[in-house]
């Protein structure tokens, strides 16, 4: 499942689809989303900006986490 990580400003975040079912990595505010990863697939964000940013799959809406940039 997500979970919620902190990170330092400009950091990159990849996320790697280890499931058997296909997922999305995308932010609550819409300011990113990932295409649909396969087991396997990776997906790679930069975080310019300070503050917490929620995401969740669009396919599985239950499936929910955070990133917060210092």
């Amino acid at each position: 499942s997500a979970a919620a990580i902190s990170v330092n400003k400009s950091t990159t975040v990849t996320w790697t689809n280890n499931d058997t079912d296909p997922h999305t990595v995308t932010a609550d505010d819409n300011s990113f989303t990932s295409p649909t990863l396969n087991k396997g697939d990776t997906y790679s964000h930069a975080f310019a900006d300070i503050g917490t940013v929620n995401y969740h799959c669009k396919i599985h809406p239950a499936m929910t986490g955070s990133v917060t940039v210092k």
